[in-house]
């Protein structure tokens, strides 16, 4: 169960028209006062926090690639994910914890709310190791845009192994967009009747499809303080 543990614990220029005998439209040359237009960098990775989900999910036929790095505990998890439908996004992948053991993971998502400022989503996420299960069951709503807005979930951790363990679960996290291809993330998950909880804080670099984060993770609490966290995704379609 060490690495079930784990994983528990752990986005124009129109040229002027010149004919012959009229006078050539000299190029308009922006006053102070003009508004200039800056082109915003989309999130590929909107989807999703550091590892938890936002209430968005995937556009139909598009689909990501990602892995996640723990490297003090040396823990890999590369992972999956299409876009069934515009409301429909399931993802799969493994826990692997280097030299020991591998938790293999589905994590399907509906999304049942779909506004500009405002979407939510229900999903589970199970992971599998030998003949232990661990997974939460959530819904997870975000409000706000792609450039700031606030996710908060409600969730229900579950084991089907001989120790069961049924524990509600809170999840709150945010985004805000610093630079046109720079995000400053929080996400933050609590266990109100096992005592703990779990902080991870940290950057996004964003491509066009490409993006990189760095985190770091800590447990109230705990010795587990300041562990660094290394994730990088990959966007197909769109």
């Amino acid at each position: 169960m060490r690495i079930a543990a784990a994983i528990a614990q752990l986005s124009i220029a129109a040229a002027p028209v010149s004919a012959f005998g009229q006078a050539r439209t000299p190029p308009h040359i922006p006053e102070p006062d003009d508004t200039v237009h800056v082109i915003q960098q989309e999130d590929p990775a909107g989807t999703q926090l550091f590892f938890t989900a936002t209430g968005r999910t995937l556009a139909r036929g598009d689909s990501y690639i990602g892995i996640h790095v723990e490297p003090v505990y040396r823990i890999v998890i590369p992972s999956a994910a299409i876009g069934l439908t515009d409301r429909v996004t399931i993802a799969a992948g493994a826990a692997v914890l280097v030299g020991e053991a591998a938790a293999f993971f589905v994590a399907p998502r509906v999304q049942i709310i779909q506004r500009p400022k405002v979407q939510a989503s229900l999903g589970a996420l199970a992971f599998y190791l030998d003949d232990d299960l661990i997974g939460i069951a959530y819904g997870v709503g975000t409000f706000g845009n792609e450039d700031k807005a606030l996710s908060a979930g409600l969730g229900y951790l579950y084991t089907g192994s001989g120790d069961d363990l049924r524990e509600p679960t809170l999840s709150l996290g945010g985004e805000l967009k610093v630079g046109r291809r720079i995000k400053l993330i929080t996400e933050n998950h609590v266990a109100p009747y096992l005592g703990n909880a779990w902080l991870l804080g940290g950057i996004r670099v964003m491509g066009d499809r490409l993006s990189a984060e760095l985190a770091v993770f800590g447990a109230l609490g705990d010795s587990h303080c300041c562990v660094p966290i290394v994730n990088l995704s990959y966007l197909f379609g769109r």
